[in-house]
């Protein structure tokens, strides 16, 4: 028997306007133990979260009752044409799962769909020979639509409204968002099928799966395995993926890798598309609230920060595999590049978060000014009016008393008595100019 494992992973995308919200909103994280847990249901995720804590921000949302896989069965209907295999009688469905994954450090959701079958040796000739149907785009039609028209498996379909639900009250208790069900959306297209196919003879069989999978691309393709030896044949392409296996132990060792390329691709494509948006905001000056703008742009440059670290973080995590594998897809998919080219646009982005904080320092000065001239002004009136008190209780017989060491300035009285009387004249004539200085000055 020939162990085959499919794996999907399909990011679950919130409208762009409430992501933003989401960005911008207080969270009740003290319920988050109430919606979710951490016992992963994907054996992968529990293998590499006991090594490692590169997926410490990730959560399972709680389900009453999971969805039964063996419902898929129903819709397997016999492959191949006139070969007429029945794929449901091969179907193992206590080791095919689903998982809805909640990232907590980045805000998005992903659904990971795991289908499993055991095949005698003989079925999978047959199958690998098959030139009427292809056995990756059988499994992708089950999972993934093409267009809207498109009806997926009963038991995808019903995880998939589940799944809304489930982030919908997350939602409304968790990150204190009321959000709706039409602003969650799987798009067409979304979810790379990768196949990990355990089986100890493979190499008779690599060029044909190799077949398989390059007939199923979307444009023809011809290309060698990232990585090979006597136990691993990996192959990544476009839309399909394989890796052949011939040992047991290693059949999640590699899924990681698959998950994380789906990961950076989806999130690093939305960033991009946002950061235009609110980059057409911020030029065209069309939302009056540029502050509230302003602080969205903050948390995104944050998170695209905290995703650079993630893959740093994991690019570390997975040891000699990074090096082996990792980087070499990674530079197929041109992740580093558009993760350069993400970080690149967030520092035009901090450049106009500086400049505005500047013009808003600007502004308060400016202010402050104001207030600090016109208590300047309330001053100066008012130590005239005290001067004007003083001159009113001046007599000749207090002049007499003046000490002598002032009269060695003004001389005579006379002139004590027209220094008082020109004082708050001189004051009032400097309030006077320095007010139109400051007039010409504005305009």
């Amino acid at each position: 028997m020939i162990d085959i494992t499919f794996y999907c992973i399909q990011p679950i995308e919130i409208d762009e306007h409430i992501y933003q919200e989401l960005l911008i909103t207080d969270y009740n994280l003290e319920k988050i133990k109430e919606y979710t847990h951490t016992d992963f249901n994907s054996l992968w995720l529990q293998e590499f979260s006991s090594k490692n804590r590169v997926y410490a921000n990730f959560f399972s949302l709680k389900e009453k009752e999971k969805l039964s896989s063996e419902l898929l069965r129903k819709d397997l209907h016999p492959f191949g044409g006139n070969i007429q295999i029945e794929l449901s009688k091969f179907f193992i469905a206590q080791e095919s799962r689903y998982e809805l994954l909640f990232d907590l450090k980045m805000l998005f959701f992903f659904l990971s769909f795991e289908i499993h079958f055991k095949i005698p040796k003989e079925k999978v000739d047959l199958i690998l020979k098959c030139q009427e149907e292809n056995l990756y785009t059988y499994i992708r039609s089950l999972l993934v639509k093409e267009n809207d028209e498109d009806k997926l498996a009963v038991w995808v379909d019903n995880v998939r409204r589940k799944s809304t639900e489930l982030i919908v009250a997350f939602s409304n208790n968790v990150l204190n968002y009321k959000l709706e069900n039409n602003y969650i959306r799987i798009k067409n297209n979304t979810g790379n099928i990768t196949a990990i196919i355990y089986d100890k003879e493979f190499e008779s069989r690599k060029e044909q799966w190799k077949c398989c999978n390059e007939s199923a691309e979307r444009l023809e393709v011809h290309s060698e395995p990232v990585y090979e030896n006597e136990y691993v044949s990996y192959m990544f392409y476009g839309r399909f993926h394989t890796i052949l296996l011939a040992r047991e132990k290693e059949k999640q060792r590699y899924v990681p890798v698959q998950f994380h390329m789906q990961y950076m691709w989806f999130i690093i494509d939305f960033f991009n598309a946002m950061l235009d948006s609110l980059n057409i905001q911020v030029i065209e000056r069309k939302n009056k609230k540029l502050e509230k703008v302003s602080d969205i742009i903050y948390e995104v440059i944050n998170k695209v920060q905290l995703l650079n670290i993630h893959n740093e973080r994991f690019s570390s995590a997975i040891e000699i595999d990074n090096t082996l594998i990792y980087k070499k897809i990674e530079s197929k998919w041109n992740i580093l590049i558009n993760l350069q080219t993400l970080k690149d646009y967030i520092l035009i982005f901090k450049d106009y978060l500086e400049r505005l904080f500047s013009n808003k320092m600007a502004i308060v000065q400016r202010k402050q000014n104001k207030i600090l001239f016109a208590i300047s002004f309330l001053q100066i009136a008012a130590l005239i009016s005290v001067w004007n008190d003083y001159l009113s209780l001046l007599d000749e017989s207090s002049i007499k008393n003046v000490d002598e060491i002032l009269f060695l300035f003004f001389g005579e009285q006379e002139n004590l008595v027209k220094f008082n009387e020109f004082i708050p004249l001189v004051l009032l004539l400097f309030t006077i100019v320095a007010l139109i200085y400051l007039v010409i000055k504005k305009k």
